[in-house]
This record gives C-alpha cells, sequence and structure tokens, in this order.
C-alpha cells in the first residue's frame, strides 16, 4: 500500500491550505548545551533556560517577530507574518540585539554557575506557506518551505566554522554592504551544491571594546 505514488492521494488534487508569505527565517541554537546539560542539575537547567527564552522572547517581539516553535535548546522566530516589508532589517536587528543581551546574560550566569553561554545564529529570507499541520486536536502552526529549512543549515554551519551568526547570500545582496566579518562557502544538507554565508560577529568584537 505505501508504493502508492503521491500523485495517487486523494488530497493531491486539492489547492494547498494555507498563506503563502515572504519572511525572514532565524534559528537560534545554544552552543554547547549538551556540556551544560551534564555539569548543572536539571532544575538549574529549567531556570536558565526560561531566563534565556525570556530575554531572547522579549527582544524578538520588540522587532515584530515571532517565535513559532521551540526545539530543545533552540527555537525559530519569523519576521513577516504581519507583512511588514522590513521583516529581513528587523530580524538583523533581532540577532544583533541578541547577541550584546547573551553577553550580559553569560557574565550573570558565569558569576552564578561558572559557566559560558553562548548562542549560534542563522537567518535567511524567502518565501513559506504559513499553515496548518498535525493531527485533529495536536495541530499547529508552522512555516513550510526551503527558506527555513535552509536557515535551520545555515546555523548549523556555524558549528563547523566556528562563527556564531551567519547570514545567507539572499539577505547579504539584500542588504549590501552588509558589516560582516567574513564569507564560507558551506555544503547544506538536503541542498545541491556549495553555498556562500556571511559572518556578522563584528557586533561581538565591538561590544567587548
Amino acid at each position: 500500500m505505501y508504493s502508492q505514488t503521491i500523485t495517487q492521494f486523494p488530497f493531491a488534487q486539492q489547492s494547498p491550505t494555507g498563506v503563502e508569505k515572504n519572511v525572514s527565517a532565524l534559528f537560534v541554537d545554544i552552543a554547547n548545551y549538551t556540556a551544560l546539560a551534564e555539569s548543572t542539575s536539571t532544575h538549574e537547567v529549567a531556570q536558565i533556560l526560561n531566563a534565556y527564552f525570556s530575554i531572547a522572547g522579549n527582544i524578538i517581539k520588540s522587532k515584530q517577530g515571532t517565535i513559532i516553535d521551540y526545539y530543545g535548546d533552540g527555537f525559530l522566530a519569523l519576521f513577516g507574518l504581519d507583512e511588514d516589508k522590513n521583516h529581513t532589517a528587523n530580524m538583523l536587528c533581532a540577532g544583533i540585539t541578541l547577541q550584546s543581551a547573551v553577553l550580559d546574560f553569560e557574565r550573570e550566569l558565569n558569576g552564578f554557575y561558572g559557566h559560558q553561554f553562548k548562542v549560534r545564529m542563522g537567518a535567511h529570507t524567502g518565501p513559506v506557506l504559513w499553515s496548518t499541520i498535525g493531527i485533529e486536536g495536536m495541530q499547529k502552526q508552522a512555516a513550510i518551505g526551503d527558506t527555513v529549512n535552509f536557515a535551520r543549515r545555515i546555523e548549523e554551519a556555524n558549528k563547523s566554522i566556528n562563527t556564531q551568526f551567519l547570514i545567507s547570500e539572499t539577505i547579504y545582496q539584500k542588504f549590501n554592504p552588509c558589516a560582516t566579518t567574513d564569507s564560507y562557502n558551506i555544503f547544506a544538507k538536503g541542498k545541491k551544491g556549495m553555498h556562500k554565508v556571511y559572518a556578522l560577529d563584528q557586533y561581538l568584537e565591538r561590544r567587548d571594546n
């Protein structure tokens, strides 16, 4: 029965549910979270996460963004669901502001627990289908499409190239000349070829000067 092709399913002939929107997607993840979780009690981890998510969430909201999903220690924020044409600028501003806020949060955290606390971010902009997914009674709204998938791959690339905030070439070209520290060619799982991304880590360096 599973050999049936997608075109034979009843829903294949239906119009897609949802609304297509142009958005900017920001994936944020805590660096070295496993080490933090292993060396800290579960209650303390929960307190740290809630304090951090409160800081991050307020920054996202202040820049007209929405956190639409949490992934353990990470989250996905979208900008532009409200049709604001400045969604990419708002997203970049949110990311830069979050970098600064995390530096302050890390200093506080270090005083209590002696832990480093850093985040990694990846951003891309483009179309998504804003739709409802899931079975009845367990549904949620979700952004579907390559824009979100690619933003996540960009965020994941930070770990291997030792950066903290990477943006896609699409964003870079939209805001050229962007203030970036360097560019990299990355392989994004599920996508063909290499893709150029740009680091915005200079804001961290400026903050510490």
